[in-house]
């Protein structure tokens, strides 16, 4: 019954039963012909491939993926390629309730190390520069917070040291009245809540170093500025969910201004309907970001008014600054103006290595012609090309410069027919 549907392409060709120029494996031999193929750990695909070449089975691709999966050795290296689904996390009842933390740090010049707090309800932000990440430390800091923002139900931290410390667990537990718990090992995802805050931290930092700031001041003032913005997820600022009340910040509060009309709602309207033609657009254009950076030096467009024209200037240009919309700033470097353009109306100049110049002009070199190699003409009045010349005139009868040209005829010699050589000219009477 397994061959029946392949009956129009069976044959026997003396004791083989084949199938379209393949042979059809016996079951006794598949087992071992399985291990064959897969001595060498090849993929699925790989081995399907090869075992088809010249043989065929029936539920042959089943038994070749069952194999394969079922290797213990390539079940042990193999990395799953695909991740998990995010599983959705219940929200606490209560603000400071489940409070998740870790560290952030850089070992740059600044050396720069804190531990960064975050409500798992309200998002609250705390972040508290230390010097040290030890025990003790660490005992030190998180007492400032619970006499500050008071004590929460749960905290909850990766594996690494100190947090894995017993010490700690019993100083939580014991004085404080707090459950410490634990992500999985390895899986830092799973505290991803504090560890999407460690980016807009690591970049207040960085900016505090390009501008020579000191990073907990610039760490300070983040902070509160994260806790007045309305979250991206709850809409609603950190410190207002924390706390229960209006907070203020350095711009006055638009939710309590009496004049507030309809223009938010209006402008909130438009910037939707603009990114999504926008999102549209760019798929339907296949646009994509400008590789253009500060520091390049680039080609610029011109507006081309003959056919013969080139699309971009023939000056190098060097980029002196980027902004925002793709307003890019460039130097002339042949006139020394400056003025800006669109990235999109420019173009990278890609330097030749000095080793491709090298191979190149060998290539040349290598192909030029042999009577047009190292030629090096003399002058004309270069005396040994004068008399070189005087001599070669003289070989061949040239009168001087001074003496006239006389025109005659070519001095051939002019021979008689064959059918005149009996005749009698008169000339010759």
């Amino acid at each position: 019954m397994k061959y029946q549907a392949f009956q129009g392409d069976l044959y026997l060709q003396g004791d083989l039963l084949m199938k379209r120029e393949k042979m059809v494996l016996p079951s006794t031999l598949r087992d071992r012909a399985l291990r064959l193929a897969h001595r060498s750990h090849p993929g699925m695909s790989t081995m399907k491939n090869f075992l088809r070449q010249g043989l065929w089975w029936p539920g042959m691709d089943r038994q070749i993926e069952d194999f394969v999966k079922t290797c213990p050795e390539c079940q042990l290296v193999t990395v799953i390629s695909r991740p998990l689904p995010i599983e959705n996390t219940e929200l606490p009842q209560n603000p400071w309730d489940y409070v998740s933390m870790d560290f952030a740090s850089a070992s740059d010049n600044l050396n720069w190390k804190a531990l960064v707090l975050t409500d798992n309800y309200s998002r609250f932000l705390v972040v508290l520069p230390m010097d040290k990440t030890d025990t003790e430390a660490l005992k030190r800091s998180l007492r400032k917070v619970f006499n500050t923002y008071y004590v929460p139900k749960t905290l909850k931290a990766d594996n690494g040291p100190p947090f894995n410390s017993v010490e700690l667990e019993s100083w939580l537990k014991n004085i404080w009245g707090v459950r410490l718990i634990h992500s999985t090992p390895l899986n830092p995802t799973e505290n991803g809540l504090v560890e999407r805050s460690m980016q807009g931290i690591n970049k207040i930092t960085a900016i505090a170093k390009l501008g020579k700031l000191n990073w907990k001041e610039a760490i300070s003032d983040y902070v509160a500025a994260y806790n007045s913005w309305p979250h991206h997820v709850t809409k609603i600022p950190t410190a207002e969910l924390m706390f229960g009340r209006t907070v203020r910040s350095v711009l006055p509060n638009l939710r309590t201004d009496q004049h507030q009309s309809f223009d938010e709602e209006l402008r909130d309207r438009d910037q939707r309907a603009k990114f999504n033609r926008n999102s549209r657009e760019d798929i339907a254009r296949r646009a994509r970001n400008s590789e253009i950076e500060v520091g390049d030096t680039v080609l610029v467009s011109q507006q081309k008014r003959d056919k013969a024209d080139t699309p971009y200037k023939n000056a190098f240009h060097k980029v002196i600054n980027i902004q925002g919309a793709g307003r890019a700033t460039v130097l002339d470097t042949t006139t020394a103006k400056t003025y800006d353009r669109n990235v999109k109306l420019l173009k990278k100049y890609e330097h030749r290595k000095p080793n491709d110049l090298a191979d190149n002009a060998l290539e040349e070199k290598e192909h030029e012609p042999p009577q047009q190699r190292n030629l090096q003409f003399e002058p004309r009045d270069h005396p040994i090309l004068k008399e070189a010349t005087k001599r070669c005139e003289e070989a061949i009868g040239l009168p001087d410069d001074d003496e006239p040209i006389a025109k005659r005829r070519n001095a051939r010699e002019i021979k008689r027919p064959q059918r005149f050589l009996n005749t009698i000219r008169p000339d010759d009477e």
